[in-house]
């Protein structure tokens, strides 16, 4: 396939922007979620389908407490799109400075300033590459 094709396709798509952050103890990180999606119909049984990248900050949070948050954030909120999708977990706190509290179940960083979160530990992994 052609990549401009490949790409013309996934311009149409009119994705949500959601939020991740997670913590362990003291560390804690955020990044914009390139893929999450419903991963249950069952409204007893609510699951969501998240894919992080090995690399980032968030995903070593994420393995440590098996845990995380997911934000949905509205179109006003660009920028924390920009503070979540550009700084390095790694080498700073994303979370500095906004309002946040901490889930009582997960112990995730919740976002006071999101459209809502859904509070969630994480049931099963599958590593399929980066």
């Amino acid at each position: 396939m052609e990549i401009e094709a490949v790409s013309s396709v996934f311009r149409q798509l009119d994705r949500e922007l959601w939020i991740i952050t997670a913590a362990d103890g003291p560390r804690r990180g955020g990044l914009i979620a390139t893929s999450l999606a419903q991963a249950s119909i069952a409204p007893e049984l609510p699951r969501i389908r998240i894919s992080l990248a090995h690399r980032h900050h968030t995903c070593e949070l994420v393995k440590a407490s098996g845990a995380f948050a997911a934000h949905l954030l509205t179109e006003d909120r660009l920028d924390l799109v920009w503070r979540f999708a550009l700084e390095h977990g790694h080498a700073t706190d994303k979370l500095a400075g906004l309002k946040l509290r901490r889930s009582p179940r997960t112990g995730s960083p919740l976002l006071a300033d999101a459209l809502g979160w859904l509070d969630c530990r994480v049931e099963a992994t599958l590593d399929a590459g980066d």
